[in-house]
């Protein structure tokens, strides 16, 4: 990967979608140009997970001293249990000329657009409801509610959509992304056709992506409002 400079990408989709899996990818085949940040949560760790990789699982007391210490970003609190991340400094020489990558909800991701001006969100979804289903088969019925409405706030920060039909297939398309963002920031001009193609086929005001998110999320949001709230594409 040619890195131009750090970028901070958030991982942004459904509970159940693949986000873990595909940053744990990304990482093992890009080891020395992307590092995660991991979030913090008083939640219980689920089977299989570990502290210091998705999350860092904190207690409530401890949680309190890092937000009254002002040190976290994008907080929540999701059935009972508290969510934040780590505020950082991209300009720190542990940052430099590196992907960090996030795995985060759509609601947060709108205080890391504004504090971070050097990033992009990237919106993972399975190709259809009943893999999504399967994939969170061991999660709370609630889960998939609030699938649901990440549509509204996903729209006010997200650019790009990547259909993780293929594991590989995705990383692939979502290192390609990040790739043609470090190297044509701001010279959008200079992008060949094929890429140009490759960049609309996954922007939120393609289409045929702006009816596949219609109709996946039961028709919640018109297709004339996604159309209006998804104007562009800003790399």
């Amino acid at each position: 990967m040619v890195i131009i400079n750090n970028l901070l990408v958030g991982i942004i989709g459904p509970s159940g979608g693949g986000k873990s899996t595909i940053i744990n990818k990304i990482l093992n085949e890009y080891p020395q140009e992307c590092c995660r940040i991991s979030t913090y949560t008083t939640r219980k760790p689920r089977p299989g997970e570990n502290s210091g990789e998705q999350y860092n699982f904190i207690t409530k007391e401890q949680y309190e001293q890092l937000y009254n210490s002002n040190n976290l970003i994008a907080c929540s609190k999701v059935n009972g249990e508290y969510y934040g991340a780590p505020k950082i400094n991209m300009k720190s020489q542990k940052f430099k000329d590196k992907v960090v990558l996030l795995d985060m909800g759509a609601k947060g991701a709108k205080e890391f657009k504004d504090t971070y001006k050097n990033s992009i969100f990237i919106y993972i979804i399975p190709p259809n409801k009943e893999i999504l289903s399967a994939q969170m088969k061991n999660r709370d019925s609630t889960r998939m509610d609030r699938n649901k409405n990440q549509l509204k706030n996903m729209k006010d920060v997200c650019k790009w959509l990547v259909i993780n039909d293929d594991i590989d297939k995705t990383v692939e398309e979502i290192i390609k992304i990040i790739k043609t963002i470090q190297q044509y920031y701001g010279n959008l001009n200079k992008i060949d056709k094929d890429t140009a193609k490759f960049l609309y086929q996954r922007t939120l005001y393609n289409m045929d992506n702006i009816m596949f998110l219609k109709n996946y999320y039961d028709k919640t949001t018109s297709r004339k409002k996604l159309v209006t709230e998804n104007k562009g594409i800003e790399i």
